[in-house]
Formats: structure tokens, sequence, C-alpha cells
């Protein structure tokens, strides 16, 4: 089992932690209301997706996909991840391709190593900001999972440029392919989006506080949130189906301690 914090490390009311209850197999996102599972995960996002209120400019709703044969081919973005992994494994056993792309920069190729015997599987090991060989995935992809992102707080606070153009350069590229061929994405944000809490509980409509630039890691929050805002302008402008998933502090196998937690 996956396992997350059910409070993250943002801290939610009392409230909200009765809904949170005890830690439970968990996929990687939490929304505030419940915790969801690996598989719901997929189901939620993948299969069902989450409809803004707000129409694109061009007054067209994207079209999501739904039911099992919508995604036949996937591609996740930084798969050979903790969390890209698991969601490989399971998008696996759900009868869809997946095409992995990871640097492994922090991503570990032992993580994959079990998948490969599946004809349905394949590995690149490239960087998104190689725009040739994504351009060529994400035109075979009938849906794309965005993990690929800087990790851990020890890099994000000792390589803070690198944070800034893994996150931004790589969502850009992902974002504009996608937005080609209005292939649905799935971009994978993080709980420092909320920024500083100084409420009880999280909304997604407060106003966030980041404190000052002079801040050691601030890179990560500052670049995550011109990611989700980059997403909801291609959802408004071009009708690009777009999900933004907030992940919390997430834990479970095939995670490593190296980039700390």
């Amino acid at each position: 089992p996956i396992h997350v914090s059910p409070y993250g490390s943002r801290g939610v009311s009392t409230e909200d932690r009765s809904l949170a209850g005890p830690r439970r197999e968990i996929g990687a996102f939490h929304n505030r209301k419940n915790l969801v599972d690996r598989d719901s995960l997929v189901d939620k996002f993948a299969f069902h997706g989450r409809i803004s209120k707000l129409r694109p400019s061009n007054g067209e709703r994207p079209r999501y996909p739904r039911g099992p044969d919508a995604m036949r081919n996937v591609l996740i973005t930084g798969g050979a991840g903790f969390i890209g992994s698991h969601l490989a494994e399971t998008l696996l056993q759900r009868g869809c391709a997946v095409q992995v792309i990871d640097d492994l920069s922090t991503g570990c190729e032992q993580n994959i190593a079990h998948l490969r015997q599946n004809p349905a599987f394949s590995f690149v090991r490239d960087t998104v900001i190689h725009r040739e060989v994504t351009t060529e995935l994400v035109a075979q992809a009938d849906m794309v999972f965005h993990l690929a992102a800087a990790v851990g707080v020890h890099l994000i606070i000792e390589q803070p440029v690198r944070t800034i153009k893994t996150n931004i350069a790589c969502t850009e590229i992902i974002l504009e392919l996608c937005a080609q061929r209005r292939t649905p994405v799935l971009l994978a944000s993080t709980s420092e989006v909320y920024g500083k809490l100084q409420r009880e509980k999280l909304r997604e409509d407060g106003d966030v506080v980041l404190g000052p630039t002079s801040r050691s890691g601030g890179g990560c929050d500052s670049s995550k949130i011109i990611d989700e805002v980059l997403a909801k302008d291609y959802y408004n402008e071009q009708g690009l189906p777009a999900v933004v998933a907030r992940f919390f502090n997430t834990i479970g196998p095939r995670q490593t301690g190296r980039y700390g937690m």
C-alpha cells in the first residue's frame, strides 16, 4: 500500500480531520474532503475528469475521455518515480498501453524493472525538455499524466534554478503539445501551492501567501503556481482538457529518502 499523511504538510481543521480518518491505502491525491486510493486516482481524473464551471473562450467545453477504451495509450512523464511507477502498474493492469519518459534524475529504473516484460509497456530514458522526443510520444498518447518535476526538499533548496527550469519548461512543452491535439492531461502539482495556512481550512479559492522571495525553496511553490495557471489558461483559451492534482505528503513502497520529504 501507499500511504499519505491525512493532513499533508499544511494542517487541516478539526472538521476536516474527522473526514480524513486513519491512514489508508492511497494513490497520491487528497482533495480536502476525502482520500482517494490509487485506482480511484485513475477513475476520477482519467476516465471521468473534472469539468470546470468555466467555459473556454472559444465557447466549447473540452471533451474528457470516458470509459476504459478512452485510454488505450497513456504517456506518463516522470513515470520511473515513486508515484509514476505505481500509476504505470495500475494502468497496465487495466489493459492500457503505457509509455514512460524519465531522465532518472530522481526516478529509478528499478521501480519499473518488473514492468519491462509486459509488451504494452515501453520506457524512454530522456528529458521532457527534449522537444523532438516528447512530441513523438505525445502524438501517440490518448492521455498524458505529467508527473515529471523537481522532487525532494534537498534538491529544491540546493538547486533552485534547476527546480524552476524543470517545473516550468517541462509543463510548457507538455501543455502546448497536448493542446495541439486536445489530448487530455493531468498535471501533478503540490500542496505547497496553498501557501502559508492563514485559516482553519484549506480552500482552492483562498488567497495565497508564500512569504518573501529571499526564502529558500520558494522556486517549488512559485513554479507550480505558474504551471497551474498555465494549465487553466490553456483550458480557457484553447479548450485543452486539463486537470490539476495537488499532492500532499505521500509515502510508500519505492519511495527513497535520498531527496528528503
